[in-house]
C-alpha cells in the first residue's frame, strides 16, 4: 500500500471550506494518478485547515479499487490565540494514523510541509516503512516567508530522514538526493482532452495563470502591453492577496484607458473543464517569475507544464531550474525582468502547434514513469 500524505483538496471535503493550495491539488491528483496507472493502490491521507469553525471528525471516501480519500479530523477556531492548539491537533491525528495503519513494508510518500517532520520522522521510526518525500521546493530559501526561514531544522530533519524522493527539478534533486533514489517531474503531466482550437480572430491572445504575488510580477507583463501592438491581448488567471490583485488591477486599467479599449482583463480562477477549454484558446502561456529569487535553481514553476500540457507557446525568464530542464526546448526565453524585454520576447515569439508542445510533456513522462516505479516497487 502507497500512503499520499498531504494537503489535498477535492470536491469530497467542500463542506469545511479547507484551505490549501491549488498548485498542491494539482500536483497531488496528477500523482495519484500515476500511481494507479502503475497500477497500485493509493489511500491519500490529507491534513486540511477549514475556514469552517468547530470539529471536524475523520471523512472516509472511496474513490474506487484503487483510491480512497481519508480526510482527517481537525478542530479548527478563529479565536485569538487556539488557531495553535488546532496545528497540534491535526498533527497529532497524522502522527497516530500512520502508527495505526502504515505498516513497514508500506510507502509514505509524503507531500513536503515543515509542520509534517516531527510526526512523519516519529511514525517512520516506530513502523519503518519507506518514505518518499516529494519536494516541490525548499521552504527555508524563500526568504520573503521568515517563518519557513525559521523552520529550517524541520525542513532539513525531514529531507534527511527520505529514503527516496521525488523533486521538481533536475538542480534539486543534485542539490538533496546525494545517492538515494529519485525521480523529477516538472509539473504534471496530464494532457487534458482538446476542447477547442486556438482562436482565429486576428490576434494574439496571451494567458498568464498563476499566484499574483511579488515573486511573479505581472504587474510588469500588463505595462509591456501598453507598448504592444493593438492585436496582442492579455488574460490574467489566478488569484493572490486582496491588495496585490486592487494594485494589478490599477495597472490594468491604466493599460486599457490608454489604449480605448480592454487590452488587458483579470478573470479570477477557472477551474477543470473550464480552466483547460480558456488556455486551449489562447496562443502564448507566460511565466512571470523574477529572477534572482532564493528558490530560483530549486523551484520550478508548474505553470509552465500545465501551458505545453495545452499546446501554448511559452515565454519566460531565464530562471536557472527552467533552463536547465528538458523542456527548455519548448520555451522563449527574455533575458530581463521589464517591460520592454517581456514585450519583445511577445512579438519576438513564434507560435508553435498544439502536437510540438504536447509532444514534450509526453516525453517528459515517459522518463519520470520509470523513474517513479523504481522508486516505488
Amino acid at each position: 500500500m502507497i500512503y499520499y500524505v498531504g494537503s489535498y483538496r477535492t470536491e469530497n471535503i467542500q463542506e469545511r471550506n479547507p484551505q490549501g493550495s491549488i498548485a498542491e491539488d494539482v500536483k497531488m491528483g496528477y500523482i495519484i494518478s500515476v500511481i494507479k496507472q502503475l497500477q497500485k493502490k493509493v489511500t491519500v491521507v490529507s491534513v486540511l485547515a477549514s475556514l469552517k469553525s468547530g470539529f471536524h471528525r475523520r471523512k472516509e471516501c472511496v474513490i474506487n479499487e484503487k483510491e480512497v480519500q481519508v480526510y482527517l479530523e481537525s478542530y479548527d477556531t478563529t479565536k485569538k490565540g487556539f488557531s495553535k492548539v488546532g496545528v497540534l491537533q491535526r498533527l497529532i491525528s497524522l502522527f497516530f494514523y500512520l502508527v495505526m495503519h502504515a505498516c513497514k513494508d508500506d510507502i509514505v510518500l509524503v507531500y513536503n510541509t515543515q509542520l509534517f517532520s516531527v510526526p512523519i520522522r516519529l511514525a517512520k521510526w516506530i513502523k519503518r516503512f519507506k518514505m518518499v518525500l516529494e519536494v516541490e521546493e525548499i521552504f527555508y530559501m524563500d526568504n520573503r516567508n521568515p517563518v519557513d526561514v525559521k523552520r529550517r531544522p524541520l525542513e532539513d530533519a525531514l529531507i534527511k530522514a527520505s529514503d527516496a524522493y521525488i523533486v521538481a527539478s533536475k538542480l534539486l534533486a543534485m542539490r538533496i538526493a546525494g545517492d538515494k533514489p529519485c525521480a523529477i517531474v516538472y509539473g504534471g503531466y496530464t494532457i487534458p482532452p482538446r476542447y477547442t482550437m486556438q482562436r482565429s480572430d486576428g490576434k494574439i491572445h496571451v494567458v498568464y495563470a498563476g499566484g499574483i504575488d511579488s515573486l511573479r510580477r505581472v504587474d510588469r507583463a500588463v505595462r509591456a502591453f501598453s507598448i504592444l501592438p493593438d492585436n496582442y491581448r492579455f488574460h490574467i488567471l489566478g488569484t493572490g492577496a486582496q491588495a496585490d490583485i486592487q494594485s494589478l488591477q490599477r495597472h490594468i486599467d491604466d493599460v486599457n484607458r490608454q489604449a480605448g479599449y480592454i487590452k488587458v482583463e483579470y478573470l479570477g480562477c477557472l477551474y477543470g473543464q473550464e480552466y483547460d477549454t480558456y488556455l486551449q484558446s489562447c496562443h502564448i502561456g507566460l511565466n512571470l517569475q523574477v529572477r534572482g529569487a532564493a528558490i530560483e535553481e530549486v523551484a520550478f514553476p508548474s505553470k509552465i507544464s500545465s501551458y505545453l500540457a495545452r499546446g501554448l507557446s511559452v515565454i519566460s525568464g531565464k530562471l536557472t531550474s527552467i533552463v536547465h530542464s528538458p523542456l527548455a526546448r519548448g520555451i522563449h526565453f527574455y533575458s530581463d525582468d521589464t517591460r520592454e524585454k517581456i514585450a519583445e520576447a511577445i512579438l519576438s515569439c513564434k507560435i508553435k502547434d498544439y502536437d510540438t508542445q504536447t509532444a514534450l510533456i509526453a516525453e517528459a513522462e515517459q522518463q519520470f514513469l520509470k523513474d517513479f516505479e523504481r522508486i516505488i516497487c
